[in-house]
């Protein structure tokens, strides 16, 4: 997404985190956890990085997209404070970097109204450091 189209404004940060994809009505996890690191997030929504989008035929981003009870779970460590952060999200927008042999996926995710007002302060904290 283009910057100046956001909301609100994000704020730079580089975290390592996994995403999985669930099933909310049946409250069940329906992928192995996407290695993934966030590189901005604010109040709204965050943007993460991924290697791949594929575990075996379910795409995270479209098969999500495409059934309105999948949501994605985002879960950020923080390395120096060993905090932890689970996330629930919806993927907006999807865009593919490569640059020759490297390719890397770039997916733009939706905070869904359940998550914590608090947990999004407590990650924009850190970002500000």
């Amino acid at each position: 997404m283009l910057a100046n189209l956001r909301r609100l404004t994000r704020k730079n940060i580089v975290l390592p985190a996994t995403v999985t994809v669930q099933n909310r009505a049946r409250g069940t996890t329906l992928t192995q956890p996407f290695t993934c690191h966030v590189t901005n997030i604010n109040k709204q929504g965050a943007c993460i990085f991924l290697p791949k989008v594929m575990d075996g035929s379910f795409h995270i981003f479209h098969s999500t997209r495409e059934d309105n009870n999948l949501s994605l779970l985002l879960e950020i460590t923080v390395p120096l404070d060993d905090k932890r952060f689970s996330l629930n999200a919806i993927p907006v927008w999807l865009d593919l970097l490569h640059d020759g042999q490297n390719r890397e996926f770039k997916i733009g995710i939706e905070f869904t109204p359940v998550v914590a007002e608090q947990q999004i302060k407590d990650l924009q904290a850190i970002a500000s450091l």
